[in-house]
């Protein structure tokens, strides 16, 4: 639906506000157009110009007023507040602001955040607490209690972790059931710890830490915690996740058993190279649902690996900041194109391979997918028929906008 703007005089009032939002605004008209943001003074703050045929991709607080300037064309000026605006294109004949209002997609959460307690049809529990899980905030987002109250904790469940390398720790200890070096192409798999040599394990512990170490160590707590592990290598120090390593991930990922994916490697490309799309599509039609992060490069629409979401082959999750209301600044967004796109937080103390422990309160989409393959699991083991599609609408329809 669209948004109606207002008249550019008098000024509108500022107000402050700890939660932010953002937008994408593509000007069509003819000439440069100027934002600016509207201070407690009334004084016009410059935040960007938008050429003709140009983007931008603002991030401000909901209740700062913005100002749009067409130059040479004042008939054109407008101005307005944020909140709940996704996209908005400057005309000729005046601007249209799009809005997701109550509807179920916004172009910059998709479906929204995932609930867990929603997905899998179950009645809230208790929060979780700090002091039994340093990613209590990104737990209880997510509403994962329900889940465990319930007894699920994603048993006879397969998550295939295609990283870097798992680092060995006690908080997955008898969790990795198999390795594969994708790179090198063969089953041997040697721990390095050049290259990022954290990322994998983090992912790992979301995916299915262990509660009691997890409440002893102050770290994080898996969101499927029986769930076993598939420990895969698609980048590493002095080498690169390209088509074919990630192609050749995915089908041993599939060849050993695995019921879901999570691909927690992007990049900037606007492209998914077609030996990817079609591992994946294989992946799909033997039953394994893939989890692909969206990214982190601030762009509309996603990039790399989470555009295969675009042909229902995965399922995109990005960064939600749960202080700001609103996805990290760096966090990719889904746009206006509806496709499966989903929330999750990156919070928490997250073990390092020299077994000590390191604070994120932005971890990144890297670290907001895991939630989303621990719901998966979580689904899998409720519902060990359903579909790679029906695993997907559960997670979407049960997700919420916030």
């Amino acid at each position: 639906m669209t948004y109606k703007f207002l008249p550019p005089t008098p000024l509108l009032p500022y107000s402050h506000s700890e939660f932010r939002t953002r937008f994408y605004v593509i000007n069509r008209t003819s000439v440069s157009a100027r934002i600016y943001w509207i201070d407690e003074n009334f004084n016009k703050q410059f935040l960007s110009e938008v050429k003709s045929d140009c983007g931008y991709h603002c991030y401000v607080f909901i209740t700062h007023p913005l100002f749009v300037e067409h130059i040479g064309k004042e008939s054109l000026n407008f101005q307005f507040y944020a909140e709940h605006v996704d996209l908005f294109e400057l005309t000729e004949g005046g601007p249209l602001i799009w809005r997701h209002g109550n509807d179920c997609w916004s172009g910059s959460q998709g479906f929204g955040v995932i609930d867990v307690s929603a997905s899998l049809g179950l009645p809230l529990a208790l929060p979780v607490s700090s002091e039994f899980a340093s990613n209590s905030e990104a737990l209880n987002l997510i509403n994962c209690s329900s889940a465990w109250a319930a007894g699920h904790f994603g048993k006879g469940v397969t998550v295939a972790i295609l990283d870097a390398g798992i680092a060995p720790h006690p908080l997955i200890s008898g969790k990795v059931i198999g390795s594969f070096d994708a790179i090198v192409g063969d089953g041997t798999f040697s721990y390095d710890p050049g290259y990022h040599p954290d990322h994998a394990l983090g992912v790992a512990s979301i995916v299915s830490g262990c509660h009691s170490v997890a409440s002893a160590e102050r770290l994080i707590a898996g969101v499927a915690p029986e769930a076993k592990l598939l420990n895969i290598r698609c980048t590493g120090n002095a080498r690169y996740s390209d088509s074919e390593v990630m192609r050749r991930g995915i089908l041993w990922a599939v060849s050993a058993g695995a019921k879901v994916i999570i691909i927690p490697v992007n990049g900037p490309d606007n492209f998914v190279a077609p030996l990817v799309m079609d591992a994946l599509s294989h992946a799909k039609n033997n039953g394994v649902v893939s989890i692909i992060i969206g990214g982190n490069f601030h762009t509309w629409g996603g990039t790399a690996y989470a555009l295969a979401a675009k042909h229902r082959l995965g399922l995109a999750v990005g960064n939600y900041d749960v202080k700001g209301g609103c996805p990290f600044p760096e966090s990719n967004v889904p746009g206006e194109i509806l496709f499966p796109w989903v929330m999750a937080n990156s919070s928490g103390v997250f073990p390092t391979y020299k077994m000590t422990a390191e604070q994120f309160d932005n971890g990144g989409s890297s670290f907001a997918g895991p939630y989303v393959a621990g719901l998966a699991a979580l689904i899998f083991e409720k519902h060990p028929t359903a579909s790679p599609d029906e695993v997907v609408d559960r997670i979407t329809s049960g997700a919420r906008l916030l």
